[in-house]
């Protein structure tokens, strides 16, 4: 991990992309931190060292079974915040936050300091609460998904969510979260395509369809 700012000026950030987070940033000692591709930015069973909100890149959470075998649980993209649920809970993570591509995060050290002006904080709190709120909806519809929706229409349903301004890139975040190999998500891209959903735009990128997307 490398620091490459500290100061209000880091969090200033925070604020343009989430919003109004924090009553006192003054109080907060915040850094503005680059992960490596493949690099941790938290690790199961490890205590939490700092809070992270994304402002660049994207991260997959997983967790391994006893046999070493990776359980894919999500991708995260800003506006995507890592350390809610530790936060709440005061648990180490039983999953693992790895950086799929390099990622671009304010981080708030968990210093004595942070971690007394947080607890005091009720629109941090509040933020917290929206945070676990919203990934109780999405792992709860990925479960209802899986259940009752094809491979086909979970691939569009994944697509659509990480799509930015229409375009979407990763096929291995894809197979990650069709939990299916890299072929087979070449394979679903490729049946997207023929089917108007997706237009091919280069290497592992796709652009979705204008008309499909307007209609959702």
């Amino acid at each position: 991990m490398q620091i490459l700012q500290t100061g209000p000026q880091v969090l200033e950030r925070v604020t343009a992309l989430f919003g109004p987070c924090f009553s006192a940033p003054e109080r907060l000692r915040a850094e503005l931190v680059r992960f490596a591709r493949g690099e941790f930015l938290t690790m199961a069973q490890q205590p939490l060292a700092r809070l992270c909100f994304l402002l660049e890149g994207e991260t997959r959470i997983f967790a391994t079974t006893e046999n070493g075998a990776e359980f894919f649980v999500a991708d995260s993209r800003p506006p995507g915040f890592i350390g809610d649920v530790e936060f709440a809970t005061r648990q180490p993570s039983g999953e693992n936050v790895e950086a799929r591509t390099a990622v671009t995060a304010a981080a708030l050290p968990l210093t004595r300091e942070n971690i007394a002006a947080l607890e005091e904080d009720l629109l941090f709190h509040k933020f917290v609460m929206r945070q676990l709120a919203q990934k109780m909806g999405y792992l709860g519809g990925g479960q209802r998904a899986r259940e009752t929706l094809t491979l086909a229409e979970r691939a569009e349903r994944y697509i659509r969510l990480m799509a930015l301004d229409g375009e979407f890139r990763g096929v291995s975040g894809l197979a990650d979260n069709l939990r299916c190999s890299y072929r087979t998500a070449l394979r679903v891209l490729a049946r997207l395509c023929g089917a108007g959903v997706l237009t091919r735009a280069g290497y592992g990128t796709y652009r979705v369809n204008p008309a499909r997307r307007d209609a959702q």
